[in-house]
C-alpha cells in the first residue's frame, strides 16, 4: 500500500467535550463509523455502524449478548 492509501484509511477523530462526558467521533472518508462516549463517571461505551447501513448500534461491553431464559414457574 502506498502512503496515500494508508492515510485515506486512517480515521479522522473529532473530540467533543461537555460537562458530563467526552465524545470521540471516528470518520473514514467523511462517513461516521464509530462513536466512543466517555462519561465523567463510569466506563465508556461505544456506538458502531456494524452493518454499514448508516445507523449506529450500541456496543456495551458490560452487557452480555446472551438471552435470558424466562419461564413461568408458578401460576394461580
Amino acid at each position: 500500500m502506498t502512503a496515500a492509501e494508508l492515510a485515506e484509511m486512517e480515521p479522522e477523530v473529532t473530540i467533543i467535550e461537555t460537562d458530563t462526558e467526552v465524545v470521540y467521533e471516528y470518520r473514514v472518508k467523511g462517513r461516521l463509523w464509530m462513536v466512543r462516549v466517555q462519561p465523567m463517571v463510569g466506563p465508556p461505551y461505544f456506538l458502531l455502524d456494524v452493518d454499514g447501513d448508516g445507523v449506529l448500534d450500541v456496543q456495551d461491553p458490560r452487557q452480555p449478548q446472551t438471552a435470558v431464559p424466562q419461564w413461568r414457574l408458578f401460576s394461580w
